[in-house]
């Protein structure tokens, strides 16, 4: 009888421990997905930063692979230096978004920067 009750002690004590472990899994599954998620947005808003100190036009949608997707927005901000001066740039807000198809719903993680862009250089007569 005594062996029985150990034995039962045992077993409920081995089914919550792999319990835990299996919603532990669970949750670094969820949190490597997460962690791609960041990765690709900073890389993507890293790029569309540096073609706008260039002085290009960044795109403004695209993919990763199958399941990620982005999109990004650029929005002007006013530069007060005065009235006389022109700063040679411009300010924009960057966001970027990345979407993704979740279990149950479209899913979103939005990131965003300012930066600037220089005017196009007048040409030199």
């Amino acid at each position: 009888m005594e062996v029985l009750v150990a034995m039962m002690v045992l077993g409920i004590a081995f089914s919550t421990l792999f319990g835990l472990i299996s919603g532990s899994m669970k949750n670094v599954d969820r949190l490597q997905e997460h962690e791609k998620i960041m990765r690709f947005a900073q890389m993507k808003l890293n790029e569309m930063t540096l073609r706008m100190n260039q002085g290009a036009n960044p795109e403004l949608s695209g993919s990763f692979d199958l399941k990620y997707r982005w999109q990004g927005k650029l929005e002007p901000l006013s530069v007060e230096v005065g009235p006389d001066v022109k700063p040679g740039y411009s300010l924009f807000r960057v966001r970027l978004s990345v979407l993704w198809s979740g279990r149950s719903r479209e899913n979103e993680f939005t990131i965003e920067t300012i930066t600037w862009q220089p005017y196009p250089r007048e040409s030199e007569s």
